[in-house]
């Protein structure tokens, strides 16, 4: 009988790692956030009549109590990498995957 062999995850690259600790950190401030708007709405209060720098602050005091968010959302970025939801190549755009537009669109029809 043959055996199948389980294939080893890549390590990152470095800039596969820089772009998966920018998403942990988007995520974990997004939790943040939610949390934030949920304690306000807890106390009465509607977030979406209050600033949203107001908000995006409290949010991050709360991030900075609460370091548990950092490392659930380090798994689940992990998790979401090693299923491919990243891409092949693991969410890194390079120059050639952007828009290329055209620098001479005022210029004048001869």
């Amino acid at each position: 009988m043959v055996e199948a062999t389980p294939i080893l995850q890549q390590a990152p690259t470095p800039a596969q790692a820089q772009a998966m600790s920018a998403a942990v950190m988007a995520l974990a401030r997004q939790r943040a956030i939610k949390a934030v708007k949920q304690e306000i709405r807890d106390r009465g209060n509607k977030p979406q009549y209050m600033a949203r720098g107001e908000i995006v602050a409290a949010a991050n005091d709360y991030l900075g109590n609460h370091r548990e968010l950092i490392a659930e959302a380090k798994e689940t970025v992990l998790r979401w990498h090693a299923a491919g939801m990243f891409g092949p190549r693991g969410g890194i755009r390079t120059r050639a995957r952007r828009a290329r537009l055209n620098t001479h669109a005022q210029e004048a029809k001869a």
